[in-house]
Formats: C-alpha cells, structure tokens, sequence
C-alpha cells in the first residue's frame, strides 16, 4: 500500500553543521548526477510539484536542502514525520575547483557526522550504463558507512519492453545483486493507458434479419401425469 503524504514544507537551506535542522526525526538523503531527476524523483515522491525547483540548468542546488514530509503509513495510523534532504549534483564541469572541493567537504561532513540520517538514495539515469561518477560516488557512500538505495530515474522515457533490461544493466555495471535498483516513473509524465478497443463480430447484412432480439421462450413441458402428485412418487392405479 502506498504511502498516504499529510503535508510537506521546506526547512532550510545549510551549507554548516550548526545549521542543519534539529530534532532526532529519521532522515533520507538524495544524491546524483546534475539534471538526473532528481527534483522530479522529489516532488513526485512528496506529491507537491514545485516542491523542489526542476531547473534545466545543471548545478543549481549548491547547499543542502532540508524538507520536512508528514505522512500515514495507513489510512488509520498516526502522522509520522520523515525528513528529506537534497544533496548537490555531481559531475557537473561549470564549477571552479575550489568550489567543487566545498562541496566534498560539505557532503562529507553530512555524510560522516548526521545522526539521524538513516539511508542515501543514489539517482541514476535508467537509459543509460552508470558513468565513472556514479560508481565513485557509490564507493564514496558506501566507505561512509551509510546505507545505499540505488534509483534509476527517467525510466518513463523508455518502451516498457525495455524498462528490466535497462535496470539490468545498471545492477551489472554497480555490482548489485538482482532486484536491488529501484526504478522510478514519474507519474506526470506517463502517458494514460488508452482504452480498449472492444472488437465485435461483424455479420453479414443477409444473416441480420435473422438474429432475434431476445431469445425465444422456453415452454414448460407437459407433465404426462399431472395428478400424479409430488415428485417420486408412484400413482395410485
């Protein structure tokens, strides 16, 4: 069953420990490549579109993104509280170095000393072989100590023929066992099933006239005996 969203709001932006939001509630981060996705992957997930800004230009999250999402796990539990934080792309070539290396550090340091951080979703583009980028990034979480969830995005940009293959290939080039990367469909840009076509029987114009329009009534048949009385048993003669 799938997670019932209450309410979802923007905290805060960080780029210092001393300013990330305080409070023991479980957190997950996402992390991927420049213009992978991943702030549809967010909106679609929180049910709010303009959530997270979906930029096209690549490298535009340059700060830690903090967002606060409420949620029933049924209909009938209790609102619990989930935080999510956005992480800056990598990969992206427009950035000095010694920006580029306050990010590391930046990450790092969330990544190293967050308490409540309870697992890092790695974004991946589906339609394509994981690149350099993100397999370092997967050897960087992983010697981190935290736990790795591997997504492919844009899997709704391919044939549904194509779709398990394609995860194939990620899971083959990441090294992960079968059925360990998530794919992920965004929901707005799935195009609506068409209707079925209902094929019916064509007849030929001679046999129409003889078709009924209801089927004939079934006589009762007659009873050879009708004094008889119940069922079973044997007249009197």
């Amino acid at each position: 069953m799938a997670l019932q969203v209450v309410s979802t709001e923007f905290l805060k932006t960080a780029t210092r420990p001393d300013q990330w939001p305080r409070g023991e509630f479980a957190e997950v981060a996402f992390v991927g490549r420049s213009n992978v996705g991943k702030s549809s992957m967010l909106n679609a997930l929180t049910k709010k579109r303009k959530l997270a800004r979906v930029s096209n230009t690549p490298g535009r999250t340059r700060a830690l993104q903090f967002f606060e999402v409420r949620y029933r796990p049924s209909p009938a539990s209790r609102p619990r509280v989930v935080r999510f934080c956005d992480l800056p792309g990598y990969g992206y070539a427009k950035v000095s170095k010694d920006e580029r290396a306050q990010w590391v550090a930046m990450i790092d340091d969330y990544l190293r000393q967050r308490g409540p951080l309870k697992a890092v979703v790695l974004i991946v583009d589906g339609r394509h072989e994981p690149m350099e980028s993100d397999l370092d990034a997967l050897k960087f979480l992983t010697e981190a100590g935290r736990l790795v969830v591997v997504a492919a995005t844009k899997m709704d940009k391919l044939a549904r023929t194509k779709r398990g293959h394609a995860l194939k290939l990620v899971e083959r080039a990441m090294h992960l066992p079968p059925g360990d990367c998530r794919p992920h469909l965004d929901p707005n840009r799935l195009a609506p099933h068409p209707p079925r076509r209902q094929h019916r029987r064509r007849v030929p114009a001679r046999d129409q006239a003889h078709i009924p329009l209801a089927p004939p009534l079934r006589q009762p048949a007659r009873d050879p005996m009708p004094h008889a009385g119940l069922r079973g048993e044997v007249p009197k003669c």
